[in-house]
């Protein structure tokens, strides 16, 4: 099953019981998106690719003698913004091994309407291996932001989420 190309929209999120009330900006361009991948054995190239901005991908980096490839994900934008949602889908199939990272780190600016969110939703195939390092988050004073890591993991396979968060300035 690989990842959808269906557009992602403000829709796509969950909003926190917390947040009631509050919402994600209603427009696309460039605050509602993120990615949708699909990971496969040869680590050279991506079994399937969705792309919408404000994030995107590169195509991965296999190094010789490394088991594993190497992604990147990027955000070309300043961080997340009121009303801003980061949408971030991964699907392993059997076999798959990779290293999924960030340019740098996340920052979270202040929401004083609303809020900003980042979700991920991660599905590791049987014999798969998933290292996640999004790089660290930043949110700064008067931000509202809620983050969502939702992982499916088969039994014979493994992932490892590491993530450092910074106090807000």
């Amino acid at each position: 099953m690989g990842p959808s190309a269906v557009r992602i929209t403000a829709e796509t999120f969950l909003t926190p019981p917390e947040f009631d009330g509050l919402k994600l900006a209603r427009r696309s361009a460039g605050q509602i998106g993120g990615v949708r991948l699909e990971l496969v054995p040869s680590g050279a190239r991506l079994g399937a690719c969705y792309q919408q901005v404000p994030l995107r991908v590169l195509p991965p980096f296999l190094f010789e003698g490394e088991p594993a490839a190497l992604l990147y994900l990027l955000n070309p934008t300043a961080g997340l913004m009121d009303g801003d949602g980061h949408w971030l889908e991964i699907a392993t199939t059997p076999g798959a091994r990779a290293v999924v990272t960030g340019q740098s780190a996340t920052r979270i600016h202040p929401c004083p309407r609303n809020f900003s969110t980042q979700q991920w939703k991660i599905r590791i195939a049987p014999q798969s291996e998933l290292v996640l390092l999004p790089g660290p988050t930043i949110p700064f004073q008067g931000a509202r932001s809620y983050q969502r890591v939702d992982i499916e993991l088969a039994d014979d396979s493994r992932c490892l989420w590491a993530e450092i968060w910074h106090p807000g300035r």
